[in-house]
């Protein structure tokens, strides 16, 4: 970020890296989430993915401050390519675009006779919001060709409508944090523990904080030793994130199996939070669901 007359306004080269690297993050997400389905990094607040594009642009930053003497990011513009990522992740994430086009046109395609889907709800969807053009929808589900210009002219509009709606949506949201901003900034004080993380990343002390390294060399060592586990089975696991907690004796072993979460991020974020939340958080979820997320 730079300043002039006292405005603030974001560099052009920010702004570039940060729309560059919005389509990779998306394929990376795609990959983990649809293809492999695995790491899900949009199903939890603190998106993984984005955390390791701030690691690696704040690494390069400190790489080119020690050999040529200047920055190529401000603290303020690692901060705008954290957030302009994260809500692209969170667009194009596991619950939101990974859900949307398949559904576009999921009730023409999947429609038969014994389902009578036509006569059942056909009526009731507006074309500008669905492709309903079998013909078109062929090559998206069996595979064939997609971008031509018939292809295209019938996808174009549900899509500029769904795009619209999306932003209107998050404008909405924008607009609803403009608006609690001052109450829980500034009245209440929230201390935010999600975004701890990488707004300390942004700070050219944190990568010579001894215990963030401490820490990290653990977590990375845990991580690595169970990745070999589970590609080389004869690895010894060092810990499981999921247990089922059984019970032999009647009457409790009616319960089945009792599923249990550990998972040593939540932990890490639990220790940012207030006492006063993070306990009925913590105890609420741990017994009202399978997992701490």
């Amino acid at each position: 970020m730079n300043k002039n007359n006292n405005k603030t306004y974001v560099s052009i080269h920010t702004i570039l890296i940060a729309t560059a690297l919005i389509p990779i993050n998306i394929y990376w997400n795609v990959q983990m989430e649809l293809v492999r389905y695995s790491g899900l990094p949009t199903t939890i607040s603190l998106f993984f993915n984005v955390v390791f594009n701030l690691l690696i642009l704040s690494l390069l930053n400190i790489g080119i401050k020690r050999f040529l003497d200047r920055t190529l990011f401000k603290r303020g513009e690692l901060s705008i390519i954290y957030i302009v990522l994260s809500i692209a992740s969170g667009i194009g994430g596991h619950s939101m675009m990974q859900i949307l086009p398949p559904m576009l046109g999921h009730p023409f395609w999947f429609a038969t006779e014994e389902n009578d889907w036509k006569n059942l709800f056909w009526k009731h969807i507006p074309s500008w919001l669905s492709v309903n053009d079998k013909s078109v929808l062929k090559g998206y589900y069996e595979g064939g060709p997609l971008y031509n210009i018939q292809h295209l002219k019938v996808w174009i509009i549900p899509i500029a409508t769904w795009s619209v709606f999306i932003f209107v949506v998050l404008l909405i949201m924008l607009c609803i944090n403009i608006i609690i901003r001052r109450q829980w900034v500034e009245n209440e004080k929230l201390s935010y523990p999600i975004i701890q993380l990488p707004l300390e990343m942004t700070s050219p002390n944190f990568f010579s904080n001894r215990m963030m390294w401490i820490g990290f060399i653990i977590v990375a060592v845990i991580d690595i030793v169970n990745g070999l586990h589970f590609l080389f089975p004869t690895i010894p696991q060092v810990f499981s994130k999921r247990y089922n907690i059984t019970f032999p004796n009647p009457p409790f072993n009616a319960m089945g199996r009792l599923p249990f979460a550990m998972y040593p991020f939540v932990i890490g974020l639990g220790f940012l939070i207030p006492l006063d939340l993070s306990f009925p958080v913590g105890f609420s979820s741990g017994f009202g669901n399978y997992n701490f997320y």
